[in-house]
């Protein structure tokens, strides 16, 4: 397609590249309890989220002979879903965290350079507590191109995502007006 210049195998490798580099070079799990699960739902993620773009169900080919692959989120959600439940046996939480982050994988790339407030706090609400985790697949897939330079939307994001959960009351979703006291 016009947006990739890496057939899927190598903007896959690319992307993997990528994340690696950054979380390697940042503190995104410090503090948590397991940070190797972190990391291993974060490379699941990456390494599965454009194996839906093998349906034929989800390529549209295009006037000028290139495809686009409108609901290849979805189908490599449920693909993920598959692999991971049914092949690797992998524990529930992991499948259906690397199943969500994949299921959301392009929003963030869909959203303006600087989006409002409201669609963030929708991301938050939605992703809940991977969200750091979709930023940084959305860095790592934007990356997976040749001569491919980051985007400076996505960190904006990360700060203004603390933020916003902050105001939360430091969950990923709204405090409610009213809470029964």
């Amino acid at each position: 397609t016009p947006h990739h210049n890496l057939n899927i195998w190598e903007h896959t490798l690319e992307a993997m590249k990528h994340l690696a580099d950054f979380t390697r070079n940042s503190n995104i799990d410090e503090g948590k309890e397991n940070a190797e699960i972190e990391e291993v739902v974060r490379h699941l993620s990456i390494l599965l989220h454009d194996i839906g773009k093998c349906d034929l169900c989800s390529r549209q080919k295009k006037d000028d002979g290139s495809y686009s692959y409108l609901g290849h989120a979805e189908s490599s959600a449920k693909m993920a879903e598959y692999i991971l439940d049914e092949k690797f046996k992998a524990p529930k939480e992991i499948t259906q965290r690397v199943r969500n982050i994949i299921y959301n994988h392009m929003r963030l790339h869909m959203l303006e350079n600087n989006p409002s407030d409201t669609a963030l706090r929708r991301v938050l609400k939605e992703i809940g507590d991977d969200w750091q985790n979709l930023i940084y697949h959305s860095i790592a897939d934007a990356m997976g191109k040749k001569e491919s330079v980051e985007d400076p939307k996505y960190r904006a994001m990360i700060e203004r995502m603390v933020r916003l959960k902050a105001e939360q009351g430091g969950g990923t979703k709204p405090k409610r007006p009213i809470d029964g006291n």
